[in-house]
């Protein structure tokens, strides 16, 4: 079994603050500590889904995988960034069994403190907790830029759109996987809406 860390990036975004400068800033500060706290043995590959061509994202020191799909539209960004890992899935035959841990771009990894709760008895690792409220809801809403899910959950799970990404994703995991609850993240969070950032 093997463990991959997909980070999903976007630097034309099509939703919240159109800002390219402060997006691409905030990648590269945020991936660059993101790959020094990063276990040897945890695979990255970064996702930008604005078409093949070079970027700032190249120089990171990791694989980048390029896809077409921020010119698919879907109800909410979260349809974008699951076609994003669903195609990374395929292009590197990802197994299965294997984990496979998604992180926000814009979200910085303080620690490896994440990766430490990683065991083989589980199929999801997520923190249920609302970011706007910033109270724990277990099995109702969770922190959508860093979790993880065993290879196959993630080519099961498609949205519904009937309700937030993070709800359907909290449902999801809480109904369908061997959840772990996670207590702390050590993620420093930068919402796309308004760079408001929040330690979770």
């Amino acid at each position: 079994m093997k463990t991959y860390l997909i980070i999903t990036a976007s630097l034309d975004a099509k939703y919240g603050v159109r800002d390219y400068e402060h997006r691409k800033i905030t990648y590269i500060d945020s991936i660059t500590q993101t790959l020094k706290v990063l276990p040897k043995d945890v695979i990255p590959i970064i996702v930008e889904n604005n078409g093949p061509r070079s970027t700032p994202l190249d120089t990171l020191g990791c694989e980048v995988f390029y896809t077409n799909n921020n010119s698919l539209c879907f109800r909410h960004k979260g349809g974008n960034e699951l076609a994003d890992i669903k195609d990374v899935l395929i292009h590197y035959d990802i197994k299965d069994e294997d984990l496979v841990v998604k992180l926000t771009g814009r979200y910085k990894m303080l620690s490896d403190t994440f990766f430490k709760e990683i065991t083989e008895d589980h199929d999801a690792y997520v923190k249920y907790f609302n970011v706007c409220t910033k109270e724990f809801m277990p099995g109702q809403d969770c922190v959508l830029g860093l979790m993880a899910l065993r290879a196959d959950h993630w080519k099961k799970f498609d949205y519904t759109y009937e309700r937030s990404p993070e709800v359907e994703m909290a449902v999801y995991t809480a109904t369908k996987c061997r959840a772990k609850s996670l207590i702390n993240l050590d993620v420093l969070c930068c919402f796309a809406d308004d760079h408001r950032t929040l330690h979770v």
